[in-house]
């Protein structure tokens, strides 16, 4: 057995003593690193201390330890174990501080990086990922001697916690790769209690904040001789006392009623609930009050811990704190998340360590009857095929050390057809292997049920897509048709009004009275043709190019009655227009709606009356009524619903009320642009009132 050490220009053979004695040399070290890992205080810098020591260990020029963030995916220089000069003059040729160097993490880089712990060989550059440019990379590499970097991984609970960089010299030995993953496994190890400190000064703040804050009165009670050690604001504000006075009084002191009081301070201690009556104050002031207690042991002192409620100003209520055990059993219980434990026992195996009461709901079996079971014992309940899928997983998860997550349909032996949505976690020991496996459920059948649904209105939604495009291309070529036959028509009138013009100017004598009164009537009719045409064309036209803008309903009025300043003042008109709101709407296609409108208004007066015209709106659920009403001749109802199609016109006197019979097929087709209705309320005699409504959202 021999090793080769390797440089640019000779191989040098290792005796097999010399490894042994490598190896040796290497798992006396790995001994020592370990020890002193597990003696490192959360105050110490973990970091800057494992990379000098693998330095060492594995005989590397540098070290770079990088710390990865997954919420910005990206990893950043934690510490370098490099000597002061040389990090200055890689501080020169990188341009900033090695600390500043941080890259963004890949999908395909974090699987790489993780797929092992011990990473292949690679240059500066590569091991950068990116956030290096190749030719400072190059410039660095040469500067230290190195010709190769090895990268290692830290995989915390399933999670990239970081990384480190051994950069080797030239003719240097590569680390023996088990040293560097047991170095690795250490190292994880370290991070993960680490993780687990932090947690716990976390969760130390939170209690202190908790029980300063918590807006109950909360004491605490030495069982043994029954007094008072701590309170927190609330008692104080509540009882008057100060902190140094309140703590160095029993708690029968604050109790009106001191027999009952420490008659019950011993059910108090064993989690009962007691109504102690009243209370007192310092001033002797008295108030009802509930207390709720528990007990806890600190460094084999029992203590009971109070919480009081005042019910003169609140509902009954109690609040009470345990130790960290029982406070995680009551949350496991109480999740509102199916939830199960398995013991991972090794080549295939497993057992159920137990349920909690919302799994025991979901599937209707008990805890007593899963846990100390293994999946196969359970086969009776869950069915053959639930077992071999809950194998695969299992087996998954222990596998890769990841998180899987999947969608199967439960179908149990006790007639439980449901879909489940499952999350099975690993949880890894110090040695790196999974020891025990939680899993959550949530039932997802009416998500099951709603995707199928939503599936089929899809597919529905698709064919009435494409019938709306035949649709919209019909009515494309309509109003194409519509566009064609308007400019085709306006040629053969004009041929008919110009060759009434050449026969009257040129055979002047051949037309006698009545000749002369036929021509009018054929020049009036092509006229009115030529009219008809383009009103024809410009209603085809009408929405097109339409952009909803917000705007002031209010202004548009304004602006038609200036436009109609003329008629408005010929016919002595009197308008009143009430408060308007601020809509999303078509702007010119409502100019014209209400300028119809209102020029229908003036028109259509009884004769000798002066036109009274009123516009006013209304808020209705989901949208607003307008209205305008006049003190016209009005119109009878047989002909409501007649009088919004295009060219109709009552029988009214074209002489005295001139028009063509399309004003309000206009205002019809702007209100359906815009959802809404249209519609008139009148009698003959007293005047019309035209509506319309614009549906908006109550947002």
């Amino acid at each position: 057995m021999s090793r080769h050490i390797k440089s640019e220009n000779q191989s040098v053979p290792l005796s097999a003593e010399d490894v042994l004695a490598s190896q040796n040399l290497a798992l006396t070290q790995l001994n020592h690193f370990a020890v002193e890992l597990a003696m490192l205080s959360a105050e110490d810098n973990m970091e800057a201390f494992i990379s000098r020591r693998i330095k060492e260990i594995s005989g590397a020029m540098v070290t770079i330890f990088s710390e990865y963030n997954p919420e910005t995916r990206t990893s950043k220089v934690s510490h370098v174990e490099l000597g002061h000069l040389l990090i200055k003059k890689v501080v020169s040729i990188l341009g900033r501080q090695i600390y500043e160097v941080q890259s963004l993490v890949s999908d395909e880089m974090y699987n790489e990086i993780t797929t092992e712990l011990v990473g292949r060989r690679k240059t500066l550059y590569e091991m950068a990922m990116g956030a290096i440019p190749q030719k400072v990379a190059d410039s660095i590499q040469t500067l230290l001697g190195i010709d190769r970097f090895i990268g290692l991984a830290y995989v915390v609970e399933g999670r990239l916690y970081g990384t480190s960089v051994l950069a080797m010299r030239s003719g240097t030995p590569d680390p023996q790769k088990e040293i560097l993953e047991s170095l690795v496994s250490l190292v994880a190890v370290s991070l993960r209690r680490k993780m687990a400190e932090q947690a716990l000064r976390e969760s130390e703040e939170k209690y202190k904040t908790l029980f300063k804050l918590i807006p109950d009165i909360v004491y605490i009670i030495d069982k043994k001789s029954g007094r008072i050690e701590d309170v927190n604001d609330k008692a104080i504000d509540k009882y008057g006392y100060s902190y140094s006075e309140f703590t160095g009084l029993r708690h029968t002191d604050v109790s009106e009623e001191p027999e009952e009081t420490a008659k019950s301070s011993e059910n108090i201690s064993k989690y009962a609930n007691i109504p102690l009556r009243y209370h007192k104050r310092k001033d002797g002031t008295v108030f009802p009050i509930e207390i709720t207690g528990s007990t806890f042991k600190v460094k084999g002192s029992t203590k009971i811990i109070a919480v009081a409620r005042d019910i003169t100003r609140r509902q009954k209520s109690a609040e009470s704190l345990k130790e960290k055990d029982e406070l995680l059993q009551t949350i496991y219980d109480q999740n509102s998340i199916a939830t199960f434990i398995v013991k991972v026992l090794g080549n295939g195996k497993y057992e159920y360590e137990g349920i909690n009461k919302t799994y025991e709901a979901l599937f209707g079996i008990s805890n007593e009857a899963i846990a100390g079971k293994s999946p196969d014992e359970m086969e009776y309940f869950f069915g053959p095929e639930s077992i071999k899928y809950a194998y695969s997983v299992y087996n998954t998860c222990v596998e890769t050390k990841r998180i899987h997550e999947s969608e199967f349909e439960a179908n149990l032996t006790n007639g439980i057809n449901d879909w489940l949505m499952t999350r099975i976690s690993p949880l890894i020991d110090e040695n790196g292997n999974v020891y025990k496996l939680i899993g959550s459920a949530i039932k997802i059948t009416e998500t099951k049920k709603t995707e199928k649904e939503l599936k089929s209105k899809n597919i529905e939604l698709a064919k009435l897509n494409e019938e709306l495009e035949k649709f919209a291309y019909a009515n494309q070529e309509l109003s194409q048709f519509a566009y064609t036959a308007s400019h085709q028509l306006q040629e053969p009138v004009r041929t008919i009004s110009n060759y009434l013009h050449i026969i009257a100017e040129d055979y002047p004598q051949l037309l006698d009275e009545n000749s002369i009164r036929y021509f009018d009537a054929i020049e009036n009719a092509a006229k009115r043709m030529g009219f008809l045409i383009n009103s024809l064309l410009e209603f085809s036209r009408l929405g097109r190019n339409k952009k909803l803008v917000h705007v002031s309903i209010k202004t548009i009025i304004d602006n038609v009655l200036a436009d109609l300043q003329y008629l408005i003042t010929s016919a002595n008109a009197l308008i009143e227009v009430s408060e308007m709101p601020e809509l999303e709407l078509y702007e010119n296609e409502i100019h014209q709606l209400f300028q119809n409108l209102i020029n229908n208004a003036i028109k259509f007066h009884a004769k000798g009356n002066r036109p009274v015209i009123k516009i006013f709106s209304e808020k209705l659920e989901g949208k607003w009524r307008f209205a305008v009403q006049d003190n016209g001749i009005g119109i009878h109802s047989d002909h409501f619903s007649r009088i919004f199609d295009i060219f109709q016109r009552l029988h009214i006197n074209e002489e005295v009320y001139e028009g063509k019979g399309i004003g309000l097929a206009y205002c019809k087709k702007i209100v359906q642009l815009h959802l809404g209705e249209i519609w008139v309320t009148s009698e003959p005699g007293m005047g019309s009132t035209f509506n319309f409504t614009i549906p908006v959202s109550d947002g």
